[in-house]
């Protein structure tokens, strides 16, 4: 079995995952939108089937880089 490296193994009991549908609505968002972001490697996602999931720690991550900080 191979093991997962510690820097990408989610933490299971404290970590939250969102649904596309869920982070284009807190974003303010289309669903296309988001699948834009992922599809172009910006916004990383857990894939189980053909279930995608964001992990809302990632999520908090991308907003905090994509922050004009200009306008702090």
């Amino acid at each position: 079995m191979t093991k997962v490296p510690d820097h990408i193994k989610p933490d299971a009991g404290n970590a939250r995952f969102l649904k596309i549908q869920e982070v284009a609505a807190r974003l303010q968002l289309s669903p296309r939108t988001i699948y834009r972001l992922v599809d172009d490697g910006q916004l990383p996602v857990y894939r189980i089937g053909r279930s995608v999931r964001i992990c809302l720690t990632d999520l908090a991550q991308f907003m905090r880089a994509k922050r004009d900080p200009g306008h702090e």
